[in-house]
């Protein structure tokens, strides 16, 4: 799904995305919203701004490049007693 908004400098766009990722037998897909702010430079349309933020993901993410493990053990303790 794509929205598009004018805005003061150009246009704001919201894009809904599902993103297939597959190695193997595994997969790890990310459901996310992107944000995407578009100006008009001497004629020429330019992506000014990207923003993505991440709905959910499914499977494995050893996968992913992307995905940090966790590299500060006591910030996951943390974490994971303010979840409980």
């Amino acid at each position: 799904n794509l929205e598009i908004y004018k805005n003061s400098n150009g246009y704001k766009c919201h894009l809904s995305a599902y993103i297939y990722r597959k190695q193997d037998d595994k997969f790890f897909n990310t459901h996310a919203i992107y944000e995407f702010e578009l100006v008009n430079l001497d004629g020429n349309w330019l992506i000014a701004k990207i923003k993505q933020t991440v709905l959910w993901n499914d499977g494995d993410s050893s996968i992913h490049i992307g995905v940090k493990k966790w590299d500060y053990p006591p910030l996951q303790k943390q974490i994971e007693a303010l979840a409980k």
